[in-house]
């Protein structure tokens, strides 16, 4: 049982997420994404998302990395708004064994929020992770992975109304791949947000449950 302080300051959200890769290539990759998240109590917020992004791979290591993110806050409490976010980055990929490899990914975001007036701000991310893949079957070209790791969430102030801003993420996927390049994604979130005027809890837990197909 959850008691009342712990509920004061810990936040439950359920996440839901579809991902499509409209086209891969051997330096690029385009891929879009449907993405919920919504909070399990009685504040009501909810959050409908579209990505779309790309990859383009330099060389084994090193990969540029753009998109554009569209978000609608739905939250009983504050006006309902969009955010409008597109965003540049870099990857680093380094193998350390066969099947361990390290993830780091630093990017720019340019946040829009169309409030009935414009505010904006700009977001540096940085992301470190660790990906092990392990059970492969070669002959039917299917395997699981199992990633953990870490992002920083750089800004000055987020706005008012934002109330769940990022200022650290801690993140687990386990997600088995099948032989049709699809794959089922279950994961857990830690997050710690930056405290501003109306809300005061701080932290957030978010069950994780996805879908990608090719």
């Amino acid at each position: 049982m959850i008691t009342g302080s712990l509920c004061a300051q810990e936040e439950l959200f359920g996440e839901f997420e579809l991902k499509k890769n409209f086209h891969q290539s051997e330096k690029w990759t385009h891929t879009g994404v449907l993405n919920y998240k919504h909070i399990y109590n009685s504040i009501g917020w909810r959050r409908f998302a579209i990505y779309a992004f790309t990859h383009r791979k330099l060389n084994e290591m090193w990969i540029l990395t753009g998109g554009l993110s569209v978000y609608y806050r739905f939250d009983r409490e504050i006006e309902n708004f969009i955010e409008v976010k597109p965003w540049i980055g870099i990857r680093m990929h380094v193998p350390i064994t066969e099947d361990l490899v390290l993830l780091e990914h630093l990017r720019l975001e340019w946040r829009n929020f169309l409030l009935g007036e414009h505010q904006n701000y700009f977001r540096t991310r940085f992301l470190v992770h660790l990906k092990y893949t392990f059970n492969r079957k070669p002959e039917e070209n299917t395997f699981w992975n199992l990633q953990g790791g870490l992002e920083w969430y750089l800004l000055k102030d987020p706005i008012l109304r934002e109330r769940y801003a990022n200022s650290r993420k801690y993140t687990l996927r386990l997600s088995k791949h099948f032989t049709n390049g699809s794959a089922v994604i279950v994961g857990y979130d830690y997050e710690k947000f930056y405290n501003i005027e109306i809300t005061n809890k701080v932290n957030g837990h978010t069950i994780f449950l996805g879908y990608q197909f090719n």
